[in-house]
């Protein structure tokens, strides 16, 4: 198995949650957000997923484009002794946790001197008190969480994907917008909750989803439920016939948002090509003294 950034499991709000999709769609126009076409909002559980399509055929540059993880040089055929075995696993993990509420109504920014994201926390919380006394032990921490939870047995289910952890922990959010500074994130923070109201809705299901080509849209492959009731019924997962959209994602990509989009990729080509020379640097440091 290998991960590509093509293809991701997330939490995205249900389509009959239209007050909050409505309220998510207004923030991210207001915030210009880059990736309003691309992605709809999510809170990514494991991404880069595993790639769950063949290489191209005919393609003398197959393997390499595989190894890459190139949404343009994969075919739409899926490897379905992959697609088994990873949504096997993912069913597996999610019998564990039963469906559980998500309130937004907090903010959050992360960054540094070249790059901010502006976020809103996903507050999960167990819908059967039962269950959290029965299955969880008591505690305040958000680890108990069941977004945060979900996400931990999903990792364990497939070790490859553990990009979303960072030193041993999950910290669950919806990116509104990109920005290209910190403080640039921290500024837009009161544009936003000045009319924001906390809106809920109940998480019954997660998504993998998938994009073909640069410009392509995350759209649904699987939908995933969650409990053990979904796999009593043999009703876990639900395989889509063909990727399709969720009903609130736009048709088409707007000229602003391409632009925005076209904006940050180049920021972050830019970036990275000042890592890889650091990195170089070092590497001719270290040689210069080994």
């Amino acid at each position: 198995m290998q991960k590509v950034h093509f293809s991701t499991v997330c939490m995205v709000p249900p389509d009959s949650a239209v007050d909050v999709w409505e309220q998510l769609t207004k923030a991210r126009r207001q915030l210009r957000d880059p990736g309003l076409y691309r992605w709809p909002p999510h809170a990514n559980l494991l991404y880069p997923f595993v790639n769950l399509c063949k290489p191209k055929k005919n393609k003398q540059d197959s393997f390499e484009a595989a190894q890459q993880g190139s949404p343009a040089e994969m075919d739409s055929e899926y490897d379905e002794e992959i697609f088994a075995e990873c949504m096997n696993r993912l069913v597996e993990a999610v019998q564990q946790i039963e469906p559980f509420d998500i309130t937004l109504e907090e903010l959050g920014t992360f960054g540094g001197k070249k790059r901010g994201v502006l976020w809103m926390y996903p507050t999960s919380k167990w819908v059967s008190p039962f269950y959290f006394a029965n299955h969880v032990a008591q505690s305040r921490s958000t680890e108990n969480e069941p977004l945060i939870r979900l996400q931990g047995l999903l990792q364990e289910a497939l070790p490859l994907c553990n990009d979303q952890q960072k030193g041993g922990r999950y910290a669950p959010h919806i990116t509104l917008t990109h920005t290209k500074t910190l403080e640039e994130a921290e500024s837009l923070k009161s544009d936003i909750m000045e009319w924001w109201k906390p809106v809920k809705f109940r998480c019954e299901e997660i998504y993998v989803l998938q994009r073909k080509g640069d410009d392509g849209q995350f759209q649904i492959v699987a939908t995933i439920r969650l409990g053990k009731l979904a796999a009593e019924n043999g009703a876990s997962i639900e395989r889509s016939e063909k990727p399709r959209a969720f009903v609130g994602m736009p048709q088409v990509e707007e000229d602003w948002v391409r632009e925005e989009r076209m904006k940050l990729k180049k920021r972050r080509n830019r970036g990275g090509r000042g890592r890889r020379s650091r990195r170089r640097s070092r590497s001719k440091e270290e040689g210069a003294t080994s």
